[in-house]
């Protein structure tokens, strides 16, 4: 049995996808050949070929020549500016671009992403009205029916479908873990079914809530949720899987081996043409921790082609949240993940995995949130060892990890990324987090002493919050921006399975006509407290705030990026220096954060 697991376009180039890494990991310790393509990657270092790429931009000003002033389009005044430029950027590009990947260093990143991000938004003039730069895609339905709205045709065509054809693979895995990769994603699965005729499973997070806002979501009728099926079923060619794939992927494989029933297999979505419906097995339980397999990187181009003078790698030391009582969260519950850590040794080994044989300098653990028991043991350990390695996570603002930060910056943390939310004390306890404000400001302020880049999450609009108690965010952020290194802001936003979800009245939640659409804020209001329309204009606010409009991160737009960005942008420092070293001599690093 021979699977080839796809992560699609729509991804930020700077570390390689989990989804697939952790599911080819299993499926080979399990016995099946696994392959391993991420497609984001691959599609930029073949999309920015120096020829295809000359041709392309001749073809954009032509677009733009033709266009004119009058006309109007997505992102024009954008473009217009970098028309002015483009063959500078196409310079800088083509200095970087190379056969195996990217020649990134420390002196030219900030240069050369900018170079290629403007490159991208400038020939999406061919493709309008889809728009797509490095970290994000503008792209409606319409872009899987016109060709010339397809930037990703030409590769899926020449290079992507021959490498897979290659393998000979007997299933293809499909992973979304974001929206921005849908329609990248039915577009490829379009082509695989017209050169390939190789069944489809597709599975992922994203996946995963859109199930969810079918099968949790009891306040529709029958004929709404029989559309959202529809929708689901436009997915399937012609398998899902639901919540974590692992053991579901494994007796999906093992049931084609032997022409077995698909009904057997857990969590599985398909079509029952006999019944003419779409059929969901039911769950199982999740998998036991000591069955994960050390997750490698094998076809992943770590070190070459992502944008990145540091081999990033993401790991997990747990699966699901151990708090998991936050009122508005709902991906722990999306994915069917309970909290389990995985074995501390494998955690080890695995660190070990990536730096001896993968040359990772820096691991992104991406728990829900790590414990700070777990964060001590792998700060020991690390020592001890006399692993050179650098990492960051997302923690919790808890008294446990006071004791902790020390030892974990002398081991090589370097980014710790929590979930403040709120300034005012009543939201923060109405979202059930668990922590108060005198912890985290001890917390900030032994992370800026130890030279800890830190990342606050921060909401608005949760309901009943007035716009006083939203200013006392605001506040907390100024006071502290000089220990903050970035700020991810968002309006607050319903979702399916969320604890506000099934307590509406509770909260003052009203449909605006008819039902309550989760992740619609448009089909319901706030009884009372600040809107959604006011709580994103509180979010658009901060980017002109003369102290934390340079922090604030931007991961949608043209000109967005993700956190591993903004830490590289902003801490070389101590990012390229020994961690070893700093260890010994903790006061060199100064205060970065």
């Amino acid at each position: 049995m021979k699977v080839v697991l796809l992560s699609p376009p729509g991804l930020a180039p700077f570390t390689p996808p989990l989804s697939i890494m952790a599911l080819s990991s299993y499926l080979r310790q399990e016995g099946i050949e696994a392959a391993t393509i991420d497609t984001s990657i691959e599609f930029l270092h073949f999309n920015l070929f120096p020829e295809r790429l000359k041709d392309k931009i001749q073809a954009a000003k032509a677009v733009f020549a033709s266009l004119g002033p009058e006309f109007s389009y997505p992102e024009q005044e954008e473009i217009t500016k970098i028309n002015n430029r483009i063959d500078r950027d196409f310079a800088v590009v083509q200095e970087v671009w190379g056969e195996e990947g990217f020649n990134i260093s420390k002196d030219n990143f900030e240069t050369a992403a900018a170079a290629i991000n403007n490159a991208l938004l400038f020939t999406s003039l061919v493709n309008l009205p889809t728009i797509h730069t490095l970290n994000c895609l503008y792209a409606s339905e319409s872009m899987l029916r016109n060709k010339s709205e397809n930037p990703f045709l030409e590769y899926y065509q020449k290079k992507l479908i021959p490498r897979i054809a290659e393998f000979q693979p007997d299933l293809i895995g499909i992973s979304y873990s974001y929206e921005s990769q849908l329609f990248p994603g039915l577009s490829l699965t379009a082509e695989i079914r017209n050169a390939l005729k190789v069944p489809v499973v597709c599975g992922g997070s994203f996946f995963s809530i859109m199930c969810d806002a079918v099968y949790k979501d009891g306040t529709g009728s029958v004929s709404t949720k029989k559309e959202q099926e529809e929708d689901l079923l436009g997915l399937l060619h012609p398998f899902g899987i639901y919540g974590e794939g692992e053991e579901p992927l494994l007796a999906l494989c093992k049931c084609m081996e032997k022409n077995g029933q698909y009904r057997h297999v857990p969590r599985l979505l398909y079509y029952d043409k006999k019944l003419e419906a779409l059929k969901v097995n039911h769950h199982s339980k999740t998998i036991e921790a000591g069955k994960l397999p050390l997750i490698d990187l094998k076809d992943l181009p770590v070190g070459k082609k992502y944008l990145t003078p540091l081999v990033f790698a993401p790991l997990m030391s747990a699966r699901g949240c151990y708090w998991n009582k936050c009122a508005f969260c709902v991906l722990a519950e999306s994915i069917g993940s309970n909290w389990r850590r995985l074995p501390q040794e494998k955690i080890i080994q695995n660190i070990k995995l990536y730096k001896e044989h993968y040359g990772v300098d820096f691991i992104v653990f991406t728990d829900e949130a790590m414990p700070p028991v777990t964060l001590r043991f792998l700060a020991e350990r690390i020592l001890q060892e006399g692993i050179e390695i650098y990492f960051g996570t997302m923690m919790r603002f808890e008294k446990g990890l006071l004791h902790t930060i020390e030892l974990a910056a002398k081991a090589g943390c370097r980014f710790l990324s929590f979930g403040f939310e709120s300034g005012c004390r009543r939201i923060v306890s109405a979202m059930r987090k668990g922590y108060s404000h005198e912890t985290a400001q001890h917390i900030l302020d032994q992370c800026a002493e130890n030279g800890i880049a830190v990342e606050l999450h921060v909401m608005f609009g949760f309901p009943t919050e007035t716009v006083d108690e939203a200013r006392e965010t605001i506040s907390f952020l100024e006071k502290n921006s000089d220990k903050i290194a970035v700020i991810s802001a968002n309006p607050w936003v319903l979702a399916v399975g969320s604890h506000i979800y099934d307590h509406l009245e509770h909260y003052g939640i009203v449909p605006n006509e008819g039902r309550v659409i989760a992740d619609d804020p448009s089909t319901y209001s706030v009884t009372e407290g600040i809107g959604y329309k006011q709580a994103l204009e509180m979010v658009n606010s901060l980017y002109g705030n003369p102290l934390l409009g340079k922090k604030i991160l931007r991961r949608m737009g043209v000109h967005g990026f993700s956190e591993e960005y903004y830490y590289l942008q902003r801490h070389f420092p101590e990012a390229l220096a020994s961690p070893l070293a700093m260890a010994r001599n903790p006061g060199a690093e100064g205060n970065h954060a």
